[in-house]
């Protein structure tokens, strides 16, 4: 009978020791929340760009066409229509697939934008 407890409680003490190992994190297919959206593209940086000859605008994730003149943290303006005018007074136009992050960092935006 003392042979049966003390089988039955060493059996116990490896099943309890054997869960409190186990792995209970999440599984690692499981998306967590990141910057990439559902079809499991980068989210597009914060900035103003040019797309198929339209000046667009994102601002958190969301991109619409500029509906005013911005101004980057670097003194950089870009108009609604392209024109980039650096703090130094310089002038260029925005082209095709350019990109101004919201520092004035120029950068070129993925083909598929």
């Amino acid at each position: 009978m003392k042979k049966q407890l003390l089988l039955s409680f060493l059996g116990l003490a490896l099943l309890l020791a054997g869960c409190s190992t186990m792995d209970t994190s999440k599984p690692k297919d499981t998306m967590e929340k990141s910057s990439m959206s559902k079809d499991s593209a980068p989210m597009m940086k914060d900035g103003v760009f040019m797309k198929d000859g339209k000046v667009m605008e994102t601002m958190g994730g969301k991109t619409a066409p500029l509906m005013k003149d911005v101004m980057l943290k670097d003194g950089t303006k870009i108009m609604m229509d392209g024109t980039v005018v650096m703090k130094d007074g310089s002038k260029a136009m925005l082209k095709n697939g350019e990109l101004y992050d919201m520092d004035g960092m120029k950068s070129m935006v993925d083909a598929g934008m």
